[in-house]
């Protein structure tokens, strides 16, 4: 994925919802964040952006689905759902390393 392909995340709805709910979608800065950190997944059809998913790890326990779009002329394909899917195994990883990280510093703690 590019940064052409990012930036032209912030317009997939434009023309396709009222103004007030495009005046709420997610800025180019924290989408540009999001792929930096991994949290930001986007389907392509011909190399063209025609959905995304946006996630964030909100607390070590927590995943928070920031946005989901999918343009309206590809909708009813199963694109959302494959990108809740792959939102929530990134997830489930994300959740058990933070797991896995607070088990061994507890276990060490015993220990000490």
């Amino acid at each position: 994925m590019t940064a052409a392909h990012v930036e032209d995340l912030t317009r997939l709805l434009v023309g396709h919802g009222p103004e007030f709910v495009l005046n709420e979608t997610t800025s180019l800065e924290a989408l540009q964040t999001a792929q930096r950190e991994g949290h930001l997944w986007v389907a392509l059809t011909d190399d063209v952006p025609v959905g995304f998913a946006h996630a964030e790890l909100i607390a070590r326990d927590a995943v928070h689905l920031e946005e989901i779009d999918v343009h309206p002329d590809h909708g009813r394909r199963g694109l959302g759902a494959k990108l809740v899917l792959r939102v929530c195994e990134w997830a489930a990883a994300e959740l058990a390393d933070a797991q896995a990280a607070r088990t061994r510093r507890v276990t060490s703690q015993e220990r000490g």
